[in-house]
């Protein structure tokens, strides 16, 4: 269940941080992160969290490896 929450809230997220990249006009999609007490996507400037972009990666690394190994406990 919680595996299906998370691939569910990164697929809402993905497509606004696709944009942000490939369309020189749609930077500001750049800033979209999730807010997980309410299971949304959000702009995470306006909501006052700063992230260097070396920690998001690492943040994604750990909480992919994390929910594989979850996974796999689960199954």
């Amino acid at each position: 269940m919680l595996q299906r929450m998370l691939t569910e809230l990164f697929a809402k997220l993905r497509p606004y941080l696709h944009t942000a990249q490939t369309k020189a006009n749609k930077q500001h999609l750049s800033r979209m992160g999730l807010d997980l007490s309410k299971g949304t996507t959000r702009n995470n400037l306006e909501a006052g969290v700063i992230e260097p972009a070396m920690s998001k990666v690492k943040i994604i690394q750990f909480a992919t490896e994390a929910a594989i190994t979850f996974s796999g406990l689960t199954t």
